[in-house]
């Protein structure tokens, strides 16, 4: 079937060689973009093909760093419409509330750091023990245990084990209960 096609639209079909990906450069840059936006999405591995529909829509409609184009304008013609488009009806109220913001800045800094028994993740990506594509590069949950100097945390597990090494703040972020996140995804 897939011969008759090519046949058809008279297309050529050449086979790249096995276990040389460079070959196909830009089929697996793209499939590397896929895999870290769904890595980011997906709850459970198994669920990964569930979220390919609008991660593929993100891409196709975000701007290509280089030729500054969405894919989405070069094979239609025209830009999407999205929901954020229609905040131009509501500009005046969008500044007051930018205003707003600006105001309470010191107020959510001072929120916004990290308390003792907050609980947080840890970015396991630097110790390469993640493994599957799809699988969290966090670890966690962890509490805060101890606040050091320099943005350095003590952290300690659920279990109540204390880690030996300190962790730097860029590192973590914070907890949220991923199961109650999806039911408003999904929603």
């Amino acid at each position: 079937m897939v011969e008759k096609l090519l046949e058809k639209f008279g297309i050529k079909h050449v086979f790249s060689t096995p276990y040389h990906p460079q070959t196909n450069g830009l089929v697996e840059r793209f499939n590397r973009t896929l895999c870290e936006s769904l890595s980011k999405l997906v709850i459970q591995t198994n669920e990964w093909d569930r979220y390919i529909a609008p991660v593929l829509f993100a891409y196709q409609t975000s701007k290509h760093s280089t030729t500054k184009i969405s894919p989405f304008y070069l094979v239609n013609g025209r830009e999407a419409k999205l929901p954020v488009d229609n905040l131009s009806d509501n500009l005046e109220y969008i500044n007051q509330r930018l205003l707003s913001l600006i105001d309470d800045l010191p107020h959510v800094r001072e929120e916004a750091k990290i308390k003792v028994r907050e609980i947080l993740y840890y970015d396991a990506a630097k110790e390469k023990q993640w493994t599957g594509k799809l699988d969290s590069k966090w670890k966690g949950p962890f509490y805060i245990h101890e606040i050091r100097q320099n943005s350095a945390y003590k952290l300690r597990s659920m279990e109540g084990k204390v880690l030996r090494t300190p962790v730097n703040e860029s590192l973590l972020k914070l907890y949220y209960d991923r199961q109650n996140w999806a039911l408003i995804i999904a929603v």
